[in-house]
């Protein structure tokens, strides 16, 4: 994939808040937002 492409992939995640970003200077830091995560695991497995 292309670096634009990534960037924007890694931005719509942080929009809808499945990547939690940090900004440290000119780089941004992107992780996984487990508790997001684990409540639409829950969703699934017990409102379907």
């Amino acid at each position: 994939m292309s670096v634009p492409t990534v960037s924007d992939y890694l931005k719509t995640m942080s929009a809808a808040k499945i990547l939690l970003a940090t900004r440290k200077g000119q780089w941004t830091y992107y992780k996984r937002n487990e508790q997001l995560l684990q409540d639409l695991a829950n969703h699934i497995k017990y409102k379907l």
